[in-house]
């Protein structure tokens, strides 16, 4: 059943008010691929009455294609009269430089430069946020892919709605949605050929994993959002027990850190406070059982951090 075109745009500002998103006095950075999802993110920012600018990567990856986005989205701040600003990136050496995959090394070079608008200046009237265009389908392929790739319980609680001043305001909606709104209004859009290919996890997940399971589960996607909202209202109870823990077992000393051996060995559950605890100093879950025997270990054994 498709959702009519003034419903959404209602709903969009509803969820963007009761969350308490942004404002109209803030100036927002939209994240723009050219794509259905940015397509219609910009469209209901626009009508809703917000400022932005549009922000476009074009990381070279496929060639005439990707010049022919960045083309596009330029098109797109021509129509709602949106200053573009457009950053090329040879992604490949950048992953090769720094012994990344092509996913991780977009999403690092995205992310990095999307923080970089949102420095604090002398001239700002207002907050400023940068919005991605992440649906309500996103956040299951990411709970699902955190799931089988193994996390904690933070990793189930799919993707935040604002994470340090990067906003999600479309959460709320399904890609259904979202095409049915496009073709309301009339909005044109670019597909990307990459999108179709499942040697990224993402997209076997998307085309090949979800509708195999709902050939059995016909309802797990609206079953998924629901268990994402219980997720991440039961992260705020683990989170707030954690703490309790946290402040009676870790202590800054002599420009390090301590931790109480006899302290921690009668915490439960007590690999998961470990993990909780050093994983913020960069070991790894593989790690977690050799720190646990260090409680029984004679003096001087230690093991190191791959990060520090």
């Amino acid at each position: 059943m498709s959702t009519p075109v003034s419903d959404l745009l209602s709903r969009f500002e509803d969820h963007v008010r009761k969350h308490g998103l942004f404002r109209k006095e803030d100036l927002l950075f939209l994240a723009v691929s050219g794509g259905l999802d940015s397509v219609v993110l910009t469209d209901l920012v626009h009508r809703a009455g917000f400022t932005f600018v549009i922000l476009h990567v074009n990381f070279q990856l496929r060639g005439a294609e990707s010049d022919r986005d960045q083309a596009f989205v330029e098109g797109i701040g021509s129509k709602y009269r949106a200053t573009v600003m457009a950053k090329r990136v040879d992604t490949k050496r950048h992953a090769a430089d720094h012994g990344l995959s092509i996913q991780e090394a977009a999403r690092e070079i995205r992310y990095a430069w999307f923080r970089g608008f949102l420095v604090p200046s002398p001239w700002d009237n207002g907050r400023k946020f940068v919005l991605t265009a992440h649906h309500a389908g996103d956040d299951i392929e990411t709970l699902l892919q955190h799931f089988f790739q193994g996390s904690g319980i933070a990793g189930l609680h799919g993707i935040p709605t604002n994470n340090e001043g990067i906003v999600r305001p479309l959460l709320f909606s399904n890609k259904n949605e979202l095409e049915d709104y496009a073709k309301e209004r009339g909005l044109e859009w670019v597909e990307d050929s990459s999108n179709a290919t499942v040697k990224y996890t993402r997209n076997a997940i998307r085309h090949e994993l979800l509708p195999a399971i709902e050939r059995v589960f016909p309802r797990v996607r609206e079953n998924l959002t629901d268990n994402l909202g219980r997720f991440k209202e039961v992260e705020q109870l683990y989170r707030q027990a954690l703490d309790r823990h946290l402040k009676r077992l870790l202590f800054e000393h002599g420009g390090g850190w301590r931790v109480p051996v006899e302290g921690l060995r009668h915490r439960q559950p007590l690999r998961t406070i470990t993990w909780e605890i050093f994983s913020r100093f960069g070991f790894t879950t593989g790690q977690v059982g050799g720190i646990l025997d260090l409680l029984d270990s004679p003096t001087g054994r230690y093991i190191d951090s791959p990060a520090h």
